[in-house]
C-alpha cells in the first residue's frame, strides 16, 4: 500500500517537477546536489525527495541551535564582564565629549580675543605712523622754518666762498618750502617774518655785489672768459636762483647787465678778429680774368698769389687747385692771426669765413650753455633773451660778409662758402639750436646774387667773343691750353657742387654753361672750311673736355656728360671715319657707293645678289683692277698713316680707339663687298684680289694692337 502511495504521489508530484526544477535558484541546485551526492552537476533535480530532505534540514537546525546555546553558556561570563567593559567605555566617552565642548568654547574665546588685539595692534600701529609722520613733518617745518643763529650770522658776516654758497642754498630751500607749502599765513611763520626778510635783504645785497664784481672782472684784457664762467661763476649760480625766486627785480638788472655786458666784449673781440683775419684774405682773381679775352693780358695763365688749401697741380687759372677740400671737415681749428703773421701765410676768402664761422658757433655754444645754466633759465626761456648778447655781433658779421661778397670776383669762393654755410647750419641746428637761423639766411642771401652775376659775367662772355675774335685767340694762345681753361671751369663746378649736397640752382647753371661751351665749340668748327679738318677739330674739342671728366677720379660721370658724348662725340668720330675713308681709299668707296647704293652701310656687311648688281656687260673691269692694285699696295700703310694722326691728335685714349677701330670696321665692311661683288661679276679678276679672310685676320691684329695701345 505504501509503495502505491509512493507511486501515486510520485505520480501526483511528477507533472509539476519540470516547474519546480526551473524554480529553483543555481545556488539551491548546487546545495541539494552537495547534499544528496547522488546527483552530478549534468544530472537532474527532479528525482529528489523533498520530504527526507526536509527532515534532514530539520534535524541540522536543531543541532545548530543546541550548539548555539551550548556555546553561548560557555561565554555568558565574558558577555557580562564585556557589557560592563562598554559601560564604562562609554562612561569615559561621555566625559571627554564634556572636556572637547568645554576646549573648544575655550579656544572660541581665545580666537575672539585674538581678533581683538590684532586690531587693537592695527590700530596702535596706524596711530604710531601717523604720530612719526607728525613727528617728521613737524622737523621738516622747523628745520626748514627756523633760523639758527648761525645761519644768520654766516650770512650776514662770513665772506662769501663755497661755504656761503651752501649758506645761501639752505636759505633758498627754506624760503622754498615756505611758499611752496603756503606757510605765510601761520603764526608761527608770521613771527619769523622781520627777521626772515632782514635775513633775505642782506643776502640780495651781498650776493648782488659779489656778482658784479666777478662780472666787473670779465672786462679786464686778456681774461680767458670762458675759463672764468666755467670754473668760476657757474659755482655761484645758486646765487641767481636765489635772486629769480625771490628778488626778479634784481635778478633782471643782473642778467640785463650781464647781456650788455659780455654784448660789448663779444662784439669788441670778434671786430678785432675780423680785422686781423681781413689782412691775410688775398683774391685769387680779378673782373678782367675771363674765360676768353682778346686782351691778353686778361688771358693769364697763372696766378700770382699763393693761398693756404691751394695746390698748384700745373692747370689753367680756372683750376680749383684743391680748394674743395675745404669741405671735407668743417670743424677744422679756425685761423690764428698772429701764428699766421710770423708764417707769412695767406688765405682765400673761403677760408676766412670758415674761420670766423667757427668762432662764432663755437661762441653762441657755449655762451648759450653758460646763461642756460648760470640763470637757471629754461631752453624757451633761454632762446628769447639770448639774441642780445649777440645782436650788435651779428649785424657787424653781416655787414662784414656782405662787403666781401660784393668785392670778390672768385666764384669759387662764393660757391664754397655757400656750402660752408649750410653744413654749419645743419650742424648747429642738430644740436636743437635755432639762434643763428637769421644770421645763417642772411648769408645765404647775400651769396646767389653775387654767385649768379659773376657767372652771368662769365657766360656772356662766352656768347659775345665773335668766332673770328675765338679763332685769333687760339692761334695765339693754343687750342690746348684755351680748352683747359674751359674745361676747368666747368668740371670746378662738378668738383664743388658735388662735394656736399647739390644745388639744383647750381646744377641748372652748370648745364646752361656745358651748352655755351659746346656752341662755341662748334661754331667754331663750323668755320674751318675742309669737313675732315672741321670734324677732327670738333672731335678734339669734346676729346678735351670729355676725358677730363672721365679720368678725375673725384667726379662722377654726369649724365649730361653722357649725353654730350650719345650726341656729339660719337658722331663726330663716325663722321670723321667716313671721311678718312674717302680721303684715304676714296675708289672704294666710291665704287660701293655707286653698286651698293642705299642698302649698303659701312658698318655692317650686306648680301650681294645678281638682282643688286649690274649686268655682266656693264661691269668696268679696268676700274676693279685699278681700285684692287691701290688697295694691295696701300692700305696697311695708310690704315698705319691713320692710327699715327689719331694718336698724336688724341693720345691712345677713348677717342683714339674708337676712331681706330671705327675706321677698321669700315674699311673692312667697304672690302667685303667689293670682294663679293667682284667674285659675282668678275671671277676672272677674283685671283688677284687680297682673299677677304686675310683682310680680316690683318685687320683683327690691328685692333688688338690698338686695343693694347689704349
Amino acid at each position: 500500500m505504501s509503495d502505491e502511495r509512493e507511486q501515486n504521489s510520485a505520480s501526483t508530484i511528477e507533472p509539476t517537477q519540470d516547474s519546480f526544477a526551473s524554480r529553483l535558484a543555481p545556488v539551491t541546485s548546487r546545495y541539494l546536489a552537495s547534499q544528496t551526492k547522488q546527483f552530478s552537476e549534468t544530472q537532474s533535480l527532479d528525482k529528489i525527495d523533498l520530504r527526507h530532505m526536509c527532515d534532514q534540514v530539520v534535524d541540522e537546525l536543531h543541532n545548530l541551535e543546541n550548539e548555539a546555546a551550548f556555546d553561548y553558556l560557555k561565554v555568558e561570563n565574558d558577555a557580562i564582564e564585556l557589557s560592563k567593559q562598554i559601560d564604562t567605555s562609554n562612561g569615559i566617552l561621555d566625559e571627554l565629549e564634556n572636556i572637547l565642548l568645554s576646549f573648544k568654547d575655550h579656544l572660541g574665546n581665545i580666537k575672539n580675543e585674538m581678533t581683538f588685539l590684532q586690531e587693537k595692534s592695527l590700530n596702535m600701529n596706524i596711530s604710531l605712523n601717523n604720530r612719526r609722520n607728525l613727528q617728521k613733518s613737524l622737523e621738516k617745518f622747523i628745520d626748514s622754518v627756523l633760523l639758527e643763529p648761525q645761519l644768520i650770522y654766516d650770512i650776514c658776516n662770513k665772506n662769501i666762498d663755497e661755504h656761503y654758497v651752501e649758506h645761501i642754498r639752505e636759505l633758498n630751500e627754506k624760503l622754498e618750502y615756505i611758499k611752496n607749502n603756503k606757510l605765510e599765513g601761520y603764526s608761527t611763520v608770521k613771527e619769523l617774518e622781520p627777521e626772515l626778510t632782514k635775513l633775505k635783504n642782506k643776502a640780495c645785497q651781498r650776493v648782488r655785489a659779489f656778482i658784479i664784481s666777478q662780472l666787473e672782472r670779465l672786462k679786464k684784457p686778456m681774461t680767458n672768459i670762458p675759463i672764468i664762467q666755467e670754473n668760476e661763476l657757474l659755482r655761484y649760480s645758486v646765487f641767481m636762483e636765489f635772486l629769480k625766486n625771490n628778488y626778479i627785480q634784481v635778478f633782471i638788472e643782473i642778467l640785463n647787465m650781464y647781456f650788455e655786458l659780455m654784448g660789448k666784449i663779444i662784439f669788441k673781440k670778434f671786430k678785432a678778429y675780423v680785422q686781423e683775419v681781413s689782412k691775410l684774405c688775398v683774391d685769387l682773381y680779378t673782373k678782367n680774368d675771363v674765360l676768353i679775352s682778346e686782351n691778353p693780358q686778361h688771358m693769364r695763365n697763372a696766378v700770382t698769389v699763393r693761398a693756404e688749401g691751394m695746390v698748384n697741380d700745373q692747370r689753367s687759372i680756372f683750376s680749383t687747385m684743391r680748394r674743395e677740400s675745404i669741405l671735407d671737415d668743417i670743424s677744422d681749428s679756425y685761423i690764428i692771426p698772429h701764428t699766421a703773421v710770423q708764417h707769412n701765410h695767406k688765405f682765400l676768402l673761403e677760408s676766412i669765413f670758415k674761420s670766423i664761422n667757427k668762432l662764432l658757433i663755437d661762441t653762441v655754444t657755449s655762451e648759450y650753455k653758460f646763461v642756460t645754466e648760470f640763470f637757471t633759465l629754461k631752453p624757451d626761456k633761454s632762446k628769447q633773451v639770448f639774441g642780445k648778447i649777440f645782436e650788435e655781433t651779428f649785424d657787424f658779421l653781416i655787414e662784414f660778409f656782405k662787403s666781401s661778397f660784393g668785392n670778390t670776383n672768385d666764384i669759387y669762393s662764393i660757391m664754397l662758402i655757400s656750402q660752408v654755410n649750410a653744413e654749419n647750419q645743419k650742424i648747429f641746428e642738430s644740436k636743437g639750436f635755432v639762434i643763428l637761423d637769421h644770421y645763417f639766411a642772411q648769408i645765404s642771401q647775400f651769396l646767389w646774387p653775387h654767385f649768379d652775376h659773376l657767372f652771368a659775367h662769365q657766360i656772356q662772355n662766352l656768347k659775345n667773343i665773335s668766332i673770328k675774335s675765338f679763332k685769333n685767340i687760339e692761334k695765339n694762345y693754343g687750342m690746348k691750353p684755351l680748352l683747359l681753361r674751359l674745361t676747368d671751369f666747368l668740371l670746378s663746378f662738378y668738383k664743388i657742387n658735388r662735394k656736399s649736397n647739390e644745388n639744383p640752382m647750381v646744377r641748372m647753371r652748370i648745364v646752361q654753361l656745358k651748352n655755351t661751351i659746346i656752341d662755341l665749340l662748334k661754331k667754331s668748327a663750323e668755320e674751318i672750311p675742309n669737313k675732315l679738318e672741321s670734324t677732327t677739330y670738333y672731335i678734339m674739342a669734346l676729346d678735351s673736355l670729355y676725358t677730363e671728366f672721365v679720368i678725375n677720379s673725384n667726379v662722377v660721370l654726369e649724365e649730361d656728360m653722357r649725353k654730350v658724348e650719345k650726341e656729339e662725340l660719337t658722331p663726330s668720330i663716325e663722321r670723321m671715319v667716313d671721311l678718312s675713308l674717302l680721303e684715304n681709299f676714296q675708289s672704294l668707296v666710291e665704287f660701293v657707293k655707286k653698286y651698293g647704293g642705299d642698302k649698303f652701310k659701312s658698318n655692317e656687311q650686306i648680301e650681294i645678289t645678281m638682282k643688286d648688281t649690274p649686268n655682266q656687260g656693264e661691269v668696268n673691269t679696268n676700274l676693279i683692277k685699278t681700285i684692287n692694285a691701290e688697295f694691295k699696295e696701300q692700305w696697311n700703310r695708310r690704315v698705319e698713316a691713320f692710327k699715327e694722326k689719331c694718336k698724336k691728335l688724341f693720345g691712345t685714349g677713348n677717342t683714339f680707339k674708337l676712331l681706330v677701330t671705327g675706321m677698321l670696321n669700315s674699311l673692312l665692311a667697304y672690302y667685303g663687298f667689293f670682294f663679293e661683288y667682284v667674285k659675282q661679276n668678275s671671277p676672272a679678276n677674283v685671283s688677284t684680289l687680297i682673299p677677304l679672310h686675310n683682310i680680316m685676320k690683318e685687320i683683327q691684329t690691328h685692333k688688338k694692337n690698338v686695343t693694347q695701345e689704349a
